[in-house]
């Protein structure tokens, strides 16, 4: 029974990361994103704590008081930085059903100032005017006026262009570049890119990309990644 306890957490382990990778991949629209930006943390966690208890029936009803010992151990063990981290946990969940953290918003932590770029389990990665980044946990920032600014007021609106060897599979190509614009860093969160064919001719395929971002400074990392994904 043990072994089926291990095999369900390795399997509960790799099931939540595809998932959280598949989402990120998925054009989602930004409401349905931001509903699992804070149920898939909170299933995860439920499914953690069953399988915890469940564990802890097992080795109880077995009789086994040395394995018992030995559990309560490390149950002693890992529950003061358990501890710290359900609190984590727990603040930023709070967070983020408030709606007071997105990713691609503009915050003002007091100390520290910028966009977010990553809302995860436990800590907040927020990257600053000077493009340094800064990772921050949630119970850290809960005693804070967070001064969230909504993102379309502080929106630049940028144009970029790309050539592509002109294929039958034209509509793919610009649906995969529009994917592959959502899920830069840079891109404003939310903002669907707007990409068209601009012309066609002497077999290329010009396609011009309008995209939201905080700063149009970030026009050029966006592009350097999106023509390193493509070999452009």
């Amino acid at each position: 029974m043990i072994l089926t306890i291990v095999a369900i957490a390795i399997f509960l382990f790799f099931v939540f990361r595809l998932i959280n990778y598949i989402k990120s991949k998925l054009p989602l629209t930004s409401r349905f994103r931001h509903f699992l930006f804070y149920v898939l943390p909170i299933a995860e966690l439920l499914s953690w704590i069953g399988l915890v208890l469940w564990f802890f029936a097992e080795v109880y009803s077995s009789g086994n008081n040395f394995m018992l010992i030995a559990v309560s151990v490390l149950l002693v063990i890992f529950t003061i930085p358990s501890i710290a981290l359900l609190k984590d946990f727990i603040v930023g969940i709070n967070l983020k059903s408030q709606n007071k953290i997105n990713e691609g918003d503009y915050i003002d932590l007091e100390d520290v100032k910028g966009n977010i770029i990553r809302a995860g389990h436990f800590r907040l990665d927020v990257v600053d005017k000077q493009g340094d980044a800064n990772s921050i946990s949630y119970s850290a920032i809960r005693s804070h006026v967070i001064k969230s600014q909504s993102t379309h007021q502080r929106l630049t609106k940028v144009k970029l262009s790309f050539s592509f060897e002109e294929s039958e599979n034209i509509n793919d190509i610009v649906s995969d570049l529009r994917l592959q614009i959502l899920n830069t860093a840079w891109v404003a969160a939310g903002y669907e890119p707007i990409v068209e064919i601009e012309k066609i001719e002497n077999g290329k395929v010009d396609l011009k990309a309008d995209i939201f971002t905080i700063s149009e400074s970030y026009a050029e990392n966006i592009k350097k990644m999106l023509d390193k994904y493509f070999g452009l």
